[in-house]
C-alpha cells in the first residue's frame, strides 16, 4: 500500500510538472487583424501573468492574469483589466489540445466586443540563445559576475534620488531606440503595482511580466520573470531581480540574475514616463 501510494504521488507530480511546462510562457492568437498575446507564469500549480491586444507597447492596453491555477485539462484564471480607474474581471478556462491552448472567455457585462474563444499557439519567431557558459566564455569572463552595461560607466545621475510613489512610476518607460527598444510598463492595481517589459512588443518571446514590485523610500525593487526565453532559460524559469532609483525622469536600473554559481548583472537607464495610462 505504501509503495502504491508513493507511486501515485510521483505520477501526479510528474503530470502536474508536464502540464506546467506545457502551459507556461508566451501564447498568441490573431483574430480579425488583432493580435492577442498572453504570457503565463507558472509556479507550482499557481498561474499569473499578463495579457494585451492591439498595441502591447501601450500601458493602457496591459491587463493581468490573476487567480490562476493548473487543471487536469490545462488552466483556469481571470483577466483583470483597469480602464479609467475601473477594474473588471473576465473568467477564463483553457485546455491544451496538441500544440494549442484553447481558451473560453466569459466577459463581464458590457464587454460585448471581447472574443468568447481564442485558439492560442506559440509564436514561431523563437530567439536563438546561447547558453550561459557560452556567453561567459565569449566575453572572456572566467570568474566573478558578467556585467552587461547599457548605461554610461560610471553613471552620473542628473540630480539627487527622488522619493518614489506609485503615481510617479505608472506609465511607460523606455530604453534605447528602434524596434527592439525596451518598454517597461507599470500599472496601479488598487494598492499594488504590476507591469511588463517588452521589446519588440508583438512577440511573447520578448516579453517579461513584472511583479513583486516594492517601493521603499527612493528605491524600487521588482522581478522580471522569464518563463520560456532569456539567457539561462536552459536551467528552467527564472527572474531577474531589479533595483532602481529615480532622478529627473531617469530610472537607473540594475538587475541581478543567479544561474547556479554564475551571476549575470545588467545596468541600464530608462526615460519616462513617456506615456501614462490616463484615457
Amino acid at each position: 500500500m505504501a509503495l502504491a501510494a508513493t507511486a501515485t504521488r510521483v505520477d501526479a507530480q510528474s503530470a502536474t510538472a508536464a502540464t506546467a511546462d506545457a502551459v507556461r510562457g508566451g501564447w498568441v492568437a490573431d483574430v480579425e487583424g488583432t493580435r492577442h498575446l498572453f504570457v503565463l507564469k507558472v509556479r507550482d500549480t499557481m498561474v499569473s501573468g499578463i495579457y494585451c491586444a492591439v498595441d502591447c507597447s501601450d500601458p493602457a492596453r496591459l491587463a493581468f492574469v490573476e487567480r490562476g491555477t493548473l487543471t487536469p485539462e490545462g488552466v483556469r484564471f481571470q483577466i483583470l483589466r483597469i480602464e479609467s480607474g475601473v477594474q473588471s474581471r473576465t473568467e477564463v478556462v483553457g485546455r491544451l489540445v496538441g500544440d494549442q491552448l484553447l481558451l473560453t472567455l466569459k466577459p463581464p457585462r458590457g464587454r460585448t466586443k471581447d472574443p468568447t474563444r481564442l485558439s492560442l499557439q506559440k509564436d514561431p519567431r523563437k530567439p536563438t540563445l546561447a547558453s550561459v557558459e557560452e556567453v561567459f566564455a565569449r566575453r572572456g569572463v572566467k570568474s566573478g559576475p558578467l556585467v552587461i552595461s547599457e548605461s554610461p560607466t560610471p553613471y552620473e545621475p542628473p540630480g539627487p534620488n527622488e522619493p518614489l510613489t506609485r503615481a510617479a512610476l505608472e506609465g511607460l518607460w523606455v530604453w534605447s531606440i528602434g524596434p527592439a527598444k525596451q518598454h517597461f510598463m507599470f500599472r496601479q492595481v488598487g494598492d499594488r503595482l504590476l507591469g511588463a517589459v517588452c521589446g519588440p512588443c508583438d512577440n511573447p518571446y520578448t516579453f517579461g511580466p513584472l511583479d513583486n514590485i516594492v517601493i521603499r523610500g527612493d528605491t524600487l525593487t521588482f522581478d522580471i520573470n522569464h518563463e520560456d526565453w532569456g539567457l539561462g532559460i536552459e536551467s528552467g524559469p527564472f527572474a531577474n531581480h531589479a533595483t532602481a532609483t529615480l532622478s529627473h525622469h531617469e530610472l537607473h536600473l540594475r538587475t541581478v540574475q543567479q544561474q547556479g554559481v554564475r551571476t549575470i548583472e545588467g545596468v541600464l537607464t530608462l526615460i519616462g514616463p513617456i506615456v501614462t495610462t490616463a484615457r
